[in-house]
């Protein structure tokens, strides 16, 4: 009977076009596989999300804990008296820096450091201000700020003008 059933048409069909009960069973486990399939895909891309996540938030806590690094590099090198500055050890620091500076930035990391700019929440902290200028912009930046792909990891801290 199962060879006349593959000849007259697909299995678990009887004449009629009813199903019979094995295939109500294929139909529902073709339904279940769609349904694992499916399933597994979603838990692919949610792992594959997570672990980006994971990754990005390594790499920019890494990073905002290296700006005090940074930050003491430039105060090293900015406020050296005139005599020492063309000293060869010192001329090694500031090339250090510039090094250390350079694969920061090429993982992302920004400075924000314009003036003349209008205060932005977001990217500036104000800690002090001033008269003369056009209001609510920035006058001088006194520690400068930082974006890493886009997230302010640490505005900069900021004179505006009154």
């Amino acid at each position: 009977m199962k060879k006349d059933q593959a000849k007259k048409g697909s299995p678990g069909r009887s004449q009629g076009g009813a199903q019979d009960p094995s295939g109500k069973k294929v139909a529902a486990l073709e339904a279940q596989l769609l349904r694992a399939r499916a399933d597994l895909e979603n838990v692919t891309k949610r792992a594959q999300k997570e672990r980006a996540d994971l990754l990005r938030n390594g790499a920019e806590n890494l990073i905002a804990s290296l700006l005090p690094v940074l930050d003491n590099f430039q105060l090293a090198t900015a406020n050296l008296p005139a005599h020492l500055q063309k000293e060869s050890w010192v001329q090694g620091i500031g090339q250090i820096e510039n090094f250390f500076l350079g694969v920061l930035k090429n993982e992302g990391l920004e400075k924000i450091c314009q003036t003349q700019v209008e205060f932005d929440p977001q990217k500036h902290e104000a800690v002090a201000t001033c008269k003369g200028g056009k209001p609510n912009t920035v006058a001088e930046i006194l520690q400068a700020g930082f974006v890493l792909n886009g997230k302010v990891l640490r505005p900069a801290k900021v004179k505006v003008v009154a």
